[in-house]
């Protein structure tokens, strides 16, 4: 059973809408999972310029005035002792708990990702069956419609041929009348009777009828 060409039509149109926007999904997917995969980088990657920051920075109150640096070398019990900071303990909680939910967020586009990727590529290869099977459609028609198309350009031709000849006849016949009309107006001015015998033939026989009018002009019959 054959596909009407429209539908065939309407099956590739509706492929690439679809392939059109799984793409589109996929750039989506692929622009915001770089984004959250850049994000994650800068959580979880160390700051180099902490310690350095530390070491620069002068003592607190109450302690002497030297540098950090200085009084960790030079074994100061107070310099290298760090005091327990639950601020910053929980800062610290709060970063690495932040790093992990983010990590989780990447995961997931990552596997959002991929899966679009996969919709794209069915969509790509779905549309290439419809236009394959429109082509191989198109490609059987116009082998079915080629034989049509030579016998419809025979008869055109015979027809032409034949409304040639028709036309050909009648001027011959409409040449013959003239003829004949002429030859039997001259017949009766020197009073001679019967047709022309140039007059029988190609299919006319023309006949003189005994009718006259009324400026006594002779009235000819013509019988094809």
């Amino acid at each position: 059973m054959s596909v009407p060409k429209a539908d065939l039509r309407t099956a590739v149109e509706q492929a690439i809408e679809l392939e059109a926007s799984a793409r589109h999904q996929l750039q989506d997917a692929e622009g915001r999972w770089q984004l959250e995969s850049a994000a994650l980088q800068q959580l979880s990657a160390p700051d180099k310029k902490l310690p350095s920051l530390l070491a620069g920075l002068g003592p607190s109150r109450g302690f002497c005035n030297v540098p950090m640096d200085h009084a960790r070398k030079s074994g100061c019990p107070i310099a290298s002792t760090i005091p327990l900071d639950l601020t910053a303990r929980r800062s610290e909680g709060t970063a690495a708990a932040e790093v992990e939910q983010k990590q989780r967020l990447v995961d997931v586009l990552r596997v959002v990702t991929d899966e679009k990727r996969r919709l794209l590529a069915d969509a790509a290869k779905a549309t290439a069956l419809a236009r394959r099977v429109e082509l191989e459609a198109a490609s059987r028609f116009d082998k079915l419609r080629e034989p049509l198309l030579e016998r419809r350009a025979r008869l055109v031709q015979a027809e032409r041929f034949v409304r040639e000849a028709e036309e050909l006849d009648e001027r011959v016949i409409s040449r013959t009348v003239r003829r004949c009309t002429r030859g039997g107006d001259r017949g009766f001015v020197h009073g001679e009777t019967g047709p022309d015998p140039a007059c029988v033939g190609r299919g006319a026989r023309v006949s003189l009828s005994s009718t006259y009018d009324l400026r006594g002009q002779a009235k000819f019959s013509v019988t094809r």
